[in-house]
């Protein structure tokens, strides 16, 4: 039934060719028309009558648990540190890096905040971002009352090859991974 609709849709479209530019077997253009109108009864004949298709509600699917959980803003949950004037925590040395939750979802990477340590009102950090194709650590130098961050160095051979090449400090972009990490480690 289908490769009949297919040659009666290929002898309209000759039909209405033959409507603009006369050819043999349509030697006018009248003939060409009372072709093109039988092709169109012919599919209506031969083609399935269309009916409309029911498409069932789709059942909602309990997500898998993640590491971390939403708080119901876009902002992350803050880090687990105390209010303390001096923070000083190494999450890295026992294996434990804590996940930083992201509040845009278009980066594939997973980022985890490694060190955080604070000496005269700026945070030292060290995080992890694990992409797709490569795994690479950065230091990081946060000012939370400024709300800024500078770069302290980068490396995807290890947190001990980072060299030391401090960028100036800039404001941070929403939604950035960057500004993920500052709402992470200040709030």
């Amino acid at each position: 039934m289908a490769a009949i609709a297919l040659l009666l849709v290929f002898a309209m479209l000759a039909g209405l060719l033959a409507c603009i530019y006369p050819f043999p077997p349509f030697r006018t253009r009248g003939r060409a028309a009372l072709f093109v109108m039988g092709s169109f009864v012919a599919i209506a004949v031969v083609a399935p009558e269309a009916k409309p298709r029911v498409v069932e509600p789709l059942a909602l699917v309990e997500a898998p648990a993640r590491d971390w959980a939403p708080t119901g803003t876009l902002s992350p949950q803050p880090v687990p540190v105390s209010r303390e004037k001096s923070v000083n925590r190494n999450f890295g040395l026992a294996g434990n890096e804590v996940p930083i939750p992201r509040s845009s979802p278009g980066d594939r990477g997973r980022y985890f905040l490694i060190s955080a340590v604070k000496s005269s009102g700026v945070i030292k950090a060290l995080h992890k971002r694990v992409g797709v194709d490569s795994v690479g650590w950065t230091r990081t130098e946060i000012d939370c009352k400024a709300h800024r961050i500078r770069d302290i160095g980068y490396s995807e051979d290890g947190p001990d090859k980072i060299k030391s090449d401090p960028t100036r400090w800039y404001e941070l972009v929403p939604g950035s991974s960057k500004c993920d990490l500052v709402l992470f480690v200040c709030e």
